[in-house]
Protein backbone atom coordinates (compact mmCIF):
# COMPACT_ATOMS: atom_id res chain seq x y z
CA UNK A 1 0.00 0.00 0.00
CA UNK A 2 1.47 3.33 -1.01
CA UNK A 3 1.18 6.41 1.18
CA UNK A 4 0.41 9.66 -0.51
CA UNK A 5 2.55 12.72 0.30
CA UNK A 6 -0.45 14.44 1.92
CA UNK A 7 -0.93 11.59 4.40
CA UNK A 8 2.71 11.68 5.47
CA UNK A 9 2.46 15.46 6.02
CA UNK A 10 -0.61 15.03 8.21
CA UNK A 11 1.15 12.37 10.33
CA UNK A 12 4.20 14.60 10.73
CA UNK A 13 1.99 17.52 11.79
CA UNK A 14 0.19 15.32 14.33
CA UNK A 15 3.50 14.20 15.80
CA UNK A 16 4.72 17.81 15.97
CA UNK A 17 1.48 18.97 17.65
CA UNK A 18 1.65 16.20 20.25
CA UNK A 19 5.31 16.96 20.92
CA UNK A 20 4.58 20.68 21.31
CA UNK A 21 1.68 19.96 23.65
CA UNK A 22 3.87 17.75 25.84
CA UNK A 23 6.69 20.29 25.78
CA UNK A 24 4.41 23.19 26.64
CA UNK A 25 2.86 21.18 29.47
CA UNK A 26 6.26 20.37 30.93
CA UNK A 27 7.42 23.99 30.52
CA UNK A 28 4.24 25.32 32.13
CA UNK A 29 4.64 22.97 35.08
CA UNK A 30 8.28 24.01 35.52
CA UNK A 31 7.34 27.69 35.37
CA UNK A 32 4.59 27.12 37.95
CA UNK A 33 7.00 25.27 40.23
CA UNK A 34 9.57 28.04 39.90
CA UNK A 35 6.93 30.69 40.63
CA UNK A 36 5.67 28.74 43.66
CA UNK A 37 9.21 28.22 44.91
CA UNK A 38 9.97 31.92 44.48
CA UNK A 39 6.78 32.97 46.27
CA UNK A 40 7.52 30.55 49.12
CA UNK A 41 11.03 31.95 49.44
CA UNK A 42 9.76 35.53 49.36
CA UNK A 43 7.05 34.71 51.88
CA UNK A 44 9.60 33.14 54.20
CA UNK A 45 11.82 36.22 53.88
CA UNK A 46 8.90 38.49 54.73
CA UNK A 47 7.85 36.33 57.67
CA UNK A 48 11.41 36.15 59.03
CA UNK A 49 11.80 39.93 58.70
CA UNK A 50 8.48 40.54 60.48
CA UNK A 51 9.42 38.08 63.22
CA UNK A 52 12.79 39.80 63.56
CA UNK A 53 10.96 43.10 63.97
CA UNK A 54 8.95 41.67 66.86
CA UNK A 55 12.10 40.35 68.55
CA UNK A 56 13.82 43.73 68.07
CA UNK A 57 10.88 45.58 69.65
CA UNK A 58 10.65 43.13 72.55
CA UNK A 59 14.34 43.66 73.28
CA UNK A 60 13.72 47.38 73.83
CA UNK A 61 10.11 47.25 75.01
CA UNK A 62 10.91 48.90 78.34
CA UNK A 63 12.16 52.07 76.62
CA UNK A 64 9.29 52.01 74.10
CA UNK A 65 6.82 51.54 76.95
CA UNK A 66 8.26 54.57 78.70
CA UNK A 67 8.06 56.60 75.47
CA UNK A 68 4.40 55.67 75.06
CA UNK A 69 3.61 56.65 78.64
CA UNK A 70 5.41 60.00 78.56
CA UNK A 71 4.91 60.82 74.87
CA UNK A 72 8.60 60.73 73.88
CA UNK A 73 10.38 59.00 70.99
CA UNK A 74 13.92 58.37 72.18
CA UNK A 75 13.70 54.67 71.28
CA UNK A 76 13.78 55.50 67.56
CA UNK A 77 10.07 54.87 67.15
CA UNK A 78 7.41 57.37 66.19
CA UNK A 79 5.02 57.77 69.12
CA UNK A 80 1.52 59.18 68.80
CA UNK A 81 -0.57 58.86 71.95
CA UNK A 82 -0.61 55.21 73.00
CA UNK A 83 0.75 53.93 69.65
CA UNK A 84 4.41 53.55 68.73
CA UNK A 85 5.53 52.73 65.17
CA UNK A 86 9.04 51.33 64.78
CA UNK A 87 10.95 50.54 61.56
CA UNK A 88 12.17 47.02 60.85
CA UNK A 89 15.87 46.43 61.61
CA UNK A 90 17.98 47.95 58.83
CA UNK A 91 19.82 44.66 58.18
CA UNK A 92 16.58 42.89 57.20
CA UNK A 93 16.69 44.46 53.72
CA UNK A 94 12.88 44.51 53.64
CA UNK A 95 10.49 47.41 54.11
CA UNK A 96 7.92 47.35 56.89
CA UNK A 97 7.27 48.42 60.44
CA UNK A 98 6.27 47.22 63.87
CA UNK A 99 3.45 48.90 65.76
CA UNK A 100 3.12 48.75 69.54
CA UNK A 101 -0.17 49.86 71.05
CA UNK A 102 -0.68 50.24 74.79
CA UNK A 103 -3.87 49.65 76.72
CA UNK A 104 -4.53 50.60 80.34
CA UNK A 105 -7.18 47.88 80.68
CA UNK A 106 -6.42 44.25 81.43
CA UNK A 107 -8.62 41.69 79.66
CA UNK A 108 -7.66 38.05 79.25
CA UNK A 109 -8.75 34.46 79.80
CA UNK A 110 -7.24 33.16 83.04
CA UNK A 111 -7.29 29.42 83.64
CA UNK A 112 -8.36 27.95 86.98
CA UNK A 113 -5.46 28.24 89.41
CA UNK A 114 -3.48 30.56 87.14
CA UNK A 115 -2.86 34.20 88.05
CA UNK A 116 -3.60 37.48 86.29
CA UNK A 117 -1.25 40.27 87.37
CA UNK A 118 -2.26 43.93 87.20
CA UNK A 119 0.27 46.74 87.58
CA UNK A 120 -0.46 49.65 89.93
CA UNK A 121 2.84 51.56 89.53
CA UNK A 122 2.60 54.66 87.33
CA UNK A 123 5.43 55.99 85.10
CA UNK A 124 6.54 58.48 87.76
CA UNK A 125 7.01 55.64 90.27
CA UNK A 126 3.99 56.46 92.42
CA UNK A 127 1.17 54.00 93.00
CA UNK A 128 -2.21 54.34 91.37
CA UNK A 129 -4.83 55.22 93.97
CA UNK A 130 -8.02 55.62 91.97
CA UNK A 131 -11.03 53.40 91.44
CA UNK A 132 -10.65 49.85 90.13
CA UNK A 133 -13.36 47.70 88.54
CA UNK A 134 -12.98 43.94 88.15
CA UNK A 135 -15.37 41.94 85.98
CA UNK A 136 -15.30 38.23 85.18
CA UNK A 137 -17.25 35.29 83.68
CA UNK A 138 -18.52 35.79 80.13
CA UNK A 139 -22.31 35.62 80.23
CA UNK A 140 -23.72 32.87 78.03
CA UNK A 141 -20.35 31.18 77.50
CA UNK A 142 -20.94 27.52 78.51
CA UNK A 143 -17.26 27.04 79.32
CA UNK A 144 -17.43 29.82 81.96
CA UNK A 145 -21.06 30.58 82.74
CA UNK A 146 -22.06 27.04 83.75
CA UNK A 147 -21.94 25.50 87.20
CA UNK A 148 -19.54 25.74 88.90
CA UNK A 149 -18.96 29.40 88.17
CA UNK A 150 -15.59 30.89 88.91
CA UNK A 151 -14.90 32.60 92.21
CA UNK A 152 -11.81 34.80 92.39
CA UNK A 153 -9.14 35.45 94.98
CA UNK A 154 -7.69 38.97 94.84
CA UNK A 155 -4.27 39.68 96.34
CA UNK A 156 -3.00 43.24 96.76
CA UNK A 157 0.78 43.46 96.99
CA UNK A 158 1.63 46.58 98.98
CA UNK A 159 4.73 48.42 100.05
CA UNK A 160 4.60 50.20 103.36
CA UNK A 161 7.52 49.88 105.75
CA UNK A 162 5.41 50.89 108.72
CA UNK A 163 2.97 48.02 108.44
CA UNK A 164 4.64 45.04 106.81
CA UNK A 165 7.35 42.47 107.38
CA UNK A 166 10.91 43.42 106.52
CA UNK A 167 13.32 41.26 104.53
CA UNK A 168 16.85 42.62 104.60
CA UNK A 169 18.11 43.70 101.18
CA UNK A 170 14.79 43.02 99.43
CA UNK A 171 12.42 45.67 100.68
CA UNK A 172 9.29 45.80 102.75
CA UNK A 173 6.08 44.33 101.38
CA UNK A 174 2.80 43.03 102.65
CA UNK A 175 -0.05 41.13 101.03
CA UNK A 176 -3.78 41.61 101.56
CA UNK A 177 -6.26 39.03 100.24
CA UNK A 178 -9.98 39.01 99.66
CA UNK A 179 -12.18 36.47 97.82
CA UNK A 180 -15.45 36.87 95.94
CA UNK A 181 -18.04 34.32 94.89
CA UNK A 182 -21.05 34.35 92.57
CA UNK A 183 -24.19 34.60 94.72
CA UNK A 184 -26.59 31.71 94.22
CA UNK A 185 -24.06 29.29 92.77
CA UNK A 186 -24.67 26.69 95.50
CA UNK A 187 -22.03 24.21 94.34
CA UNK A 188 -19.27 26.66 95.14
CA UNK A 189 -20.97 28.78 97.81
CA UNK A 190 -21.30 25.80 100.16
CA UNK A 191 -17.50 25.47 100.15
CA UNK A 192 -16.62 29.13 100.46
CA UNK A 193 -17.38 30.45 103.91
CA UNK A 194 -16.41 34.07 104.51
CA UNK A 195 -16.21 34.77 100.75
CA UNK A 196 -17.79 38.06 99.75
CA UNK A 197 -20.38 38.17 96.97
CA UNK A 198 -19.88 40.00 93.71
CA UNK A 199 -22.48 42.30 92.18
CA UNK A 200 -24.41 40.60 89.38
CA UNK A 201 -24.61 42.43 86.08
CA UNK A 202 -27.89 42.43 84.17
CA UNK A 203 -28.47 39.97 81.35
CA UNK A 204 -26.96 41.26 78.13
CA UNK A 205 -23.93 42.79 79.85
CA UNK A 206 -20.73 41.08 78.71
CA UNK A 207 -19.60 39.94 82.16
CA UNK A 208 -21.68 38.32 84.90
CA UNK A 209 -19.80 39.46 88.04
CA UNK A 210 -18.47 42.85 89.04
CA UNK A 211 -16.45 44.11 92.00
CA UNK A 212 -15.56 47.78 92.38
CA UNK A 213 -12.93 49.25 94.68
CA UNK A 214 -12.95 52.93 95.52
CA UNK A 215 -9.54 54.54 95.75
CA UNK A 216 -7.82 51.17 95.20
CA UNK A 217 -9.80 50.16 98.31
CA UNK A 218 -10.10 52.48 101.26
CA UNK A 219 -8.40 49.87 103.43
CA UNK A 220 -5.27 49.92 101.27
CA UNK A 221 -5.21 53.62 100.40
CA UNK A 222 -2.19 54.29 102.60
CA UNK A 223 -0.37 51.04 101.82
CA UNK A 224 1.22 51.96 98.47
CA UNK A 225 -0.28 49.18 96.30
CA UNK A 226 2.30 47.88 93.81
CA UNK A 227 0.24 45.26 91.98
CA UNK A 228 -2.86 43.14 92.15
CA UNK A 229 -3.11 39.42 91.42
CA UNK A 230 -6.35 37.65 90.52
CA UNK A 231 -6.67 33.88 90.75
CA UNK A 232 -9.84 32.13 89.49
CA UNK A 233 -11.15 29.22 91.58
CA UNK A 234 -13.34 26.30 90.43
CA UNK A 235 -13.31 27.29 86.78
CA UNK A 236 -11.49 29.45 84.26
CA UNK A 237 -12.71 33.00 83.71
CA UNK A 238 -12.24 35.85 81.31
CA UNK A 239 -11.14 38.71 83.57
CA UNK A 240 -11.32 42.43 82.80
CA UNK A 241 -9.75 45.09 85.03
CA UNK A 242 -10.18 48.81 84.38
CA UNK A 243 -9.36 51.98 86.29
CA UNK A 244 -9.33 55.74 85.91
CA UNK A 245 -7.62 57.88 83.28
CA UNK A 246 -4.22 57.52 84.96
CA UNK A 247 -4.48 53.75 85.44
CA UNK A 248 -1.06 52.33 84.44
CA UNK A 249 -0.60 50.56 81.10
CA UNK A 250 -1.40 46.86 81.47
CA UNK A 251 -0.88 45.28 78.05
CA UNK A 252 0.97 45.93 74.80
CA UNK A 253 -0.19 44.66 71.42
CA UNK A 254 2.68 44.17 68.93
CA UNK A 255 1.93 43.92 65.19
CA UNK A 256 4.75 43.47 62.68
CA UNK A 257 4.40 43.82 58.88
CA UNK A 258 7.08 43.21 56.25
CA UNK A 259 6.91 43.48 52.44
CA UNK A 260 9.46 42.18 49.93
CA UNK A 261 10.39 43.84 46.65
CA UNK A 262 8.19 41.28 44.90
CA UNK A 263 5.18 42.54 46.86
CA UNK A 264 4.88 39.53 49.19
CA UNK A 265 3.59 40.71 52.62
Amino acid sequence: MKRRPGQILILVLLVVVVALAVGLSVASRNITNLRTSSQTQQSQRAFSAAEGGVEDVLSKLSSIANDIQVGGSSSGCSVVGSLATCPLPADSGITGNVSVSAANAYESVVDEGSVAQVNFVKPDGTSYGGNVDIEWILQGDPSEDATPKSSIEISFICRNSATCLTTSGVGTFTQHRVAYQVPGDTLTNNNQQNFLSCALNANGVKYRCRVSFSGATAILAAHNVQMMRIRPLWNKATVKVTGGADFPVQTYDVTSTAKTDAGIT
